[in-house]
């Protein structure tokens, strides 16, 4: 409710939150700073500055540097994908598997002549 409130308190003098970014983390606390359209930092516990982005649909920013404090793995979607697809496979793969085609002989006559 009152991050509602000043959502509107911003629109109603003509001020938006452009971002909200996070700033530090000291002892286990993330904390952040609103950054306004008329060049206005201001300080801001992490839990109300995301709040309130979440209901201006403004970005959240964090440094790479408190990511890693944090050790938070930043994961890139589809690598991520492929690795859940290789342990899927190896989690089914057999022996058998690596046997080759029906019959024994190799695709396309690659074996050697003497």
């Amino acid at each position: 409710m009152t991050h509602d409130l000043l959502r509107d308190v911003l629109g109603a003098v003509g001020v938006a939150l452009e971002r909200v970014d996070i700033v530090a983390l000291e002892g286990g606390i993330y904390f952040a700073e609103l950054v306004l359209s008329n060049g206005v930092h201001l300080d801001s516990r992490a839990s109300d500055a995301i709040a309130l982005a979440v209901r201006t649909g403004s970005p959240v920013l964090c440094s790479a540097e408190i990511v890693a404090l944090a050790g938070v793995e930043i994961v890139d979607v589809d690598q991520q994908a492929e690795v859940e697809r290789f342990r899927d496979f190896l989690d089914h793969v057999t022996p058998e598997d690596f046997l080759g085609p029906p019959g024994g002989g190799t695709q396309g006559g690659g074996g050697r002549t003497g």
